[in-house]
């Protein structure tokens, strides 16, 4: 095997992990500003279920994604213990088909929702936008009294879509990035 290959390979399992660990803490983040602000923003009281929400089926999408990529990683003890119940196991053909049917509905639960929260996301984005930079306090006689948004809320969702259409550019340009080298390789 090819040293480029093997340095490729374990840069590709941190990098991972580090998106999984930062797409963890934005879907933390998420949540409790929409927690936090839940009626505070008037203007257009979707901003902070847009952040709740898709704060939670992040959170739900990377957890999963961590499963995922804990497994693939190779955790011995945990193969271990599995290879030992399996074994201890009298109905090893049905444990199997279970496994089988585990592994395809959380596939199947992961793919619903990635397209659960791009939609959630293209709604948020329209949202947000739809009412830009709104007063973020209610002044003292105003005719109309619940067009504003709290400033921590607004801001808050205009960085977390901002920072998620920059995530998406740089995987988009690690992706073709890495198409090009392995084609490059290839040849």
């Amino acid at each position: 095997m090819d040293f480029r290959y093997v340095d490729l390979f374990y840069r590709r399992k941190g990098l991972i992990s580090t998106c999984l660990t930062v797409m963890f803490g934005v879907a933390v983040l998420m949540c409790y500003f929409g927690l936090q602000y839940l009626e505070a923003c008037p203007i257009r009281e979707e901003i902070p279920l847009y952040l709740l929400i898709g704060g939670s089926c992040l959170l739900l999408l990377t957890a999963m994604l961590f499963c995922s990529h804990a497994k693939l990683m190779g955790d011995n003890e945990h193969r271990e213990e599995v290879e030992m119940i399996t074994t201890e196991n009298a109905y090893s053909d049905s444990s199997q088909e279970n496994f089988h049917f585990s592994a395809q509905a959380a596939r199947n639960v992961k793919i619903f929702l990635t397209v659960a929260y791009i939609l959630w996301f293209f709604l948020g984005n329209y949202w947000v936008f739809s009412v830009y930079m709104p007063p973020f306090s209610q002044p003292l006689r105003s005719p109309t009294p619940q067009k504003f948004c709290e400033q921590p809320v607004y801001v808050f969702a205009l960085l977390q879509i901002a920072f998620t259409h920059i995530f998406f550019c740089c995987l988009l340009l690690t992706v073709l990035c890495l198409c090009c080298f392995f084609w490059r390789s290839d040849t």
